[in-house]
C-alpha cells in the first residue's frame, strides 16, 4: 500500500517480485604470461564466468602496456571466450577481455595476458672438444640466451664381417 502525504489518498499495488542475481565473475583468467618462438603454436587465452543475467558477449583487446581499461584496440573477429593469439611479429603484447551481458549486469574485465614472441634461436656451426658426460654452453648468432648442452655419449659396437 502506497499513501501520499498530500492528498492522503491510498493506492493498493499489486505484488511485485524482484531477483536479485549476483554479479557476473571471472572464475578462468587467461594463462598471465607465455613466451613463444616467431610462427610457432602458443597457448590459448580462454575465460570462463559465473553467475550474471542474461546472454554474455566478448570482445578481445591487445595493448603495449597491460590496462584493461584501454579500449582502443579491440581485435576484429575476437568475439568468443577463447582466443588464439598471432605469433608471426617479434615483441611482446597484452591481451585481455571484456564480457558484457544483454540483462542489466555490470561487463566485466579479465585480467591482462602477456605474450612475448621472439626470434627463434639460430646456433652456427660449434667446435669443441669435450670430454664424455662434459658441458659446454652455445650462444644464439641472433640474440637470445646461452645455452648449456651436456654431451652425453653413448657406447657403440661395431662388428665385423
Amino acid at each position: 500500500m502506497v499513501t501520499t502525504l498530500t492528498s492522503g489518498c491510498e493506492t493498493v499495488s499489486n505484488v511485485s517480485e524482484i531477483i536479485i542475481n549476483p554479479e557476473p565473475t571471472i572464475i578462468q583468467q587467461p594463462l598471465i604470461e607465455q613466451s613463444v618462438c616467431r610462427d610457432s603454436a602458443p597457448s590459448i587465452l580462454t575465460v570462463n564466468y559465473i553467475d550474471g543475467v542474461g546472454v554474455s558477449s566478448y570482445q578481445w583487446y591487445q595493448s603495449t602496456v597491460c590496462d584493461n581499461t584501454d579500449l582502443a584496440t579491440p581485435i576484429v573477429s575476437a568475439n568468443s571466450a577463447s582466443f588464439t593469439p598471432p605469433t608471426d611479429v617479434i615483441g611482446s603484447v597484452y591481451y585481455f577481455v571484456v564480457l558484457e551481458f544483454t540483462e542489466g549486469c555490470s561487463s566485466i574485465v579479465s585480467d591482462c595476458a602477456l605474450v612475448n614472441v621472439g626470434e627463434i634461436p639460430s646456433i652456427d656451426d660449434v667446435t669443441q672438444t669435450v670430454c664424455s658426460s662434459s658441458s659446454f654452453s652455445v650462444t644464439p648468432t641472433n640474440g637470445g640466451v646461452s645455452t648449456v648442452l651436456t654431451w652425453c655419449q653413448t657406447p657403440r659396437f661395431i662388428h665385423g664381417l
